[in-house]
């Protein structure tokens, strides 16, 4: 069974996963007045994602009537958003600052886990079959990850590329 070291468990949790994710894809913890202006006119439809993402994945882990209210909205708005960017991600398989260039075909099943720092390209797939991956993880244009694998830390897998065996060193 895969471990749940990506579950966010405090609102300090979820404010890190949060502006980690931002700071990755766009440069800033918290966005100025200006840029949530502009945010109003012209949607960023990746980070939005990610952030409905995280709040989806800490509610769905808490007891309690308005955290199952919350986790419901958050849901939603996730799904909505996920069919929209063209990404079929599990709410707990990466860890902060996950880096998604931008939207197109991304496929992550729920019960894999992907350390910190991941960053994904389009056309990319890890099957739903329990694979470990360590942190800074890259993923290249139309990549493949079957089976239940395990990688280490630092680990590159090229544009095209299909892994089915293990690679647990880092590096």
């Amino acid at each position: 069974k895969p471990s749940t070291s990506n579950m966010i468990k405090t609102k300090k949790e979820l404010s890190f996963y949060i502006m980690a994710d931002t700071m990755i894809n766009r440069g800033y913890f918290k966005p100025s007045f200006l840029k949530r202006i502009a945010h109003f006119f012209n949607p960023d439809i990746v980070v939005d994602f990610l952030y409905n993402m995280r709040k989806y994945s800490y509610y769905s882990h808490r007891k309690g009537i308005l955290n199952r209210l919350s986790c419901w909205y958050y849901k939603v708005r996730f799904l909505r958003l996920s069919k929209k960017c063209g990404f079929s991600i599990g709410a707990d398989s990466f860890g902060y600052g996950l880096l998604i260039h931008h939207y197109g075909t991304i496929v992550c099943g729920s019960n894999n886990r992907v350390g910190n720092f991941a960053a994904l390209n389009t056309s990319t797939c890890i099957t739903q079959n329990g694979s470990k991956i360590g942190d800074f993880f890259f993923m290249g244009t139309g990549a493949i990850v079957s089976k239940g694998i395990e990688l280490g830390d630092n680990v590159k897998i090229a544009a095209n590329s299909v892994i089915t065996k293990s690679f647990a060193e880092s590096n």
